[in-house]
């Protein structure tokens, strides 16, 4: 192996050696040889020019990139991956967003959009679009209809409970009947909403001869309570409108 002269030894040889040396990386002329990679230990290196090494594809395998710049990067199909937490599964078409986060979901094209919540959500809905299926049968709760057309809807008649005080959930069903089985005090219904009308059919039991005695929020033209007729079996309408918090009757008597 060529090397340097030895201080002290190679006597008489040191421009021997001094020509061996510096024959490694000169050529006769003087001139400095062009040394190849395998010349200095690193023959695994591409050859790729210095200009050029930026733009070069290289496979990083197991390697850790501390903030990178990535430009117009060309990505992989995920299966299921997280991203700031939220959970998405591309096969189920699934984004979950974890507890005490907010979230915008944006979607593009003519497809269907499902929201499952497990607890108090607030969502917004798009102006235009499909609230409810088309062939489900939904229950809105404490929703606003404007300007509805209702087909032959369906109006559910409640059978008050008999008793010496008579008692009428108004939520229960507008539409009400109750046969008398003797004498008996109307109480002041509940959830009458104003605006609303409400009808109540009192029927004579198989005795007849029974009344009525009203609550004060039941009011009549002249101030004065219907005569109901009292023949046995016998059928009295009574129709309410709410106002002001009091329910304005009008009754047609003497159904047979």
């Amino acid at each position: 192996m060529a090397r340097l002269p030895t201080v002290g030894a190679d006597s008489g040889d040191w421009g021997g050696v001094l020509n061996d040396f510096l024959g490694v990386s000169h050529n006769a002329d003087g001139t400095a040889k062009t040394s190849v990679k395998t010349d200095i230990g690193l023959s695994n290196v591409d050859n790729t020019s210095d200009a050029t090494k930026n733009a070069a594809s290289a496979t990083l395998t197991n390697k850790t990139l501390t903030s990178p710049i990535l430009t117009a990067p060309t990505l992989g199909v995920a299966t299921a991956t997280s991203i700031n937490g939220l959970i998405v599964t591309s096969t189920a078409g699934t984004l979950t967003i974890p507890n005490n986060a907010s979230a915008a979901l944006v979607t593009s094209g003519n497809f269907s959009t499902t929201l499952t919540s497990t607890a108090t959500t607030d969502i917004t809905l798009p102006t235009t679009g499909t609230l409810a299926t088309l062939a489900g049968s939904e229950t809105l709760t404490n929703k606003t209809v404007t300007a509805p057309t209702v087909t032959n809807p369906a109006e559910t008649q409640q059978t008050l409970t008999d008793g010496a005080s008579i008692d009428w959930n108004m939520n229960s069903g507008g539409i009400a009947k109750v046969t008398l089985g003797g004498n008996r005090t109307m109480n002041a219904p509940t959830n009458a909403r104003n605006g609303a009308t409400y009808i109540l059919e009192v029927i004579q039991d198989a005795t007849g001869s029974r009344t009525i005695t009203w609550n004060a929020v039941f009011v009549w033209s002249g101030a004065t309570a219907p005569t109901l007729t009292t023949t046995a079996s016998v059928r009295n309408i009574i129709t309410f409108v709410c106002s002001n918090d009091k329910l304005y009757g009008s009754a047609v008597l003497n159904f047979v």
